[in-house]
């Protein structure tokens, strides 16, 4: 018997509600210099705080794909959206496991705490690559092991996570731990001529 939607989606703010609020998430989308104009799919979305500091960072001439395969998720960051009049900037899209199903190339594909949940990584990443636009990044935000939530398997050792990216055709630009018990790395087609490691603004860690 399934829950009513209000204790489902209760469940679900107590399991992994938050990600991406407070100074972390100013940090991150910071240090990852979104600009006016972009494309980004945010991948595993959740409840959209991510999204929605992406879409205050691309304004109204870009675009937020809060990608997620969870409709009541979905439901949630549509009404946020409203809510925050970014209904013509965040836009949900219903992927499955094994394909994001991004309606549009973009710049910037953003994952965080999702890794993880992703079954047939190398095929996934491999398959969004004819998904990005030419100097396009990936960037994973992923729990480390030895932390809380690597004591339930939510995480993925950062070497893992390249050596994953490398199988699937990419190559890694940047790395940087400005999230308490996570990894941040950025990655590049290995066939995008000419992009090489960016630049990333000065970041205090964790003050």
């Amino acid at each position: 018997m399934q829950l009513p939607r209000r204790l489902r989606v209760l469940a679900k703010h107590l399991a992994y509600g938050g990600v991406g609020g407070g100074r972390d998430g100013e940090r991150v989308v910071a240090w990852l210099r979104v600009q006016p104009g972009m494309r980004v799919a945010d991948i595993g979305s959740g409840f959209g705080e991510f999204a929605m500091r992406f879409a205050a960072a691309v304004g109204r001439e870009g675009m937020v794909y809060a990608v997620d395969t969870d409709a009541d998720l979905r439901a949630e960051v549509e009404a946020a959206a409203r809510r925050r009049g970014l209904a013509g900037t965040v836009q949900p899209v219903s992927a499955s496991p094994d394909d994001a199903r991004l309606p549009e190339p973009v710049d910037l594909v953003f994952l965080s705490s999702s890794f993880h949940h992703i079954p047939d990584r190398e095929r996934y990443f491999g398959r969004l690559r004819g998904r990005l636009r030419p100097g396009a990044r990936v960037a994973v935000l992923e729990g480390r092991p030895g932390c809380l939530t690597g004591w339930f398997g939510h995480s993925t050792e950062p070497e893992a996570v390249r050596a994953t990216m490398e199988a699937a055709g990419f190559r890694r630009l940047e790395r940087e731990d400005i999230v308490r018990w996570a990894s941040l790395q950025t990655f590049a087609p290995l066939d995008e001529a000419g992009v090489g490691p960016a630049t990333a603004a000065p970041t205090s860690p964790l003050s």
